[in-house]
């Protein structure tokens, strides 16, 4: 089964823009309904930056951990991570390296990419954005790991308003 890793940035700009929770309801149940079926996840790491604040994504969020939003890195994972790391720090500069190894983003490509052809990361972000900064594209895309947006995944599940 495809599972989609989801980025921190995805909830946090879904909330903040276009689905936030009082306006876009079903949105937000549809994500449930895919959590609880085991199509989407994110790691851990990423379950931390999005309930660092006291809002409502928070409070939405630490209810679903155990549905999926806070996995656990397994031995596989971790060794997946382990060579991301490697490969960020061999190939930017020291800080740029330190700042994307202590968020989640290499924790979503390295359970995506542990699951083979199956793991998918889903973000915001793309190849031209942030300037400077370590793109999750980029690093997908080092190592062969499929990476699409929150549009094409709704599309891919079937969502529809």
């Amino acid at each position: 089964m495809r599972v989609y890793w989801l980025d921190a940035n995805v909830y946090i700009q879904a909330a903040n823009g276009p689905y936030p929770f009082d306006l876009a309801p079903k949105f937000w149940m549809f994500l449930d309904e895919q959590l609880q079926a085991g199509r989407i996840r994110s790691p851990k790491m990423v379950f931390e930056e999005v309930t660092d604040y006291d809002d409502f994504l928070a409070k939405w969020a630490k209810q679903r951990r155990q549905m999926g939003l806070g996995v656990t890195a397994n031995r596989d994972v971790q060794d997946c991570f382990g060579r991301i790391v490697n490969y960020v720090y061999a190939n930017y500069a020291q800080h740029h390296a330190e700042e994307f190894c202590r968020g989640g983003d290499g924790w979503v490509i390295a359970h995506a990419m542990a699951m083979g052809d199956d793991g998918i990361v889903v973000t915001h972000e793309t190849l031209r954005s942030a300037k400077g900064k370590i793109k999750v594209p980029t690093i997908c895309d080092v190592f062969a790991v499929r990476w699409i947006n929150l549009y094409e995944m709704l599309r891919d599940l079937g969502f529809k308003f």
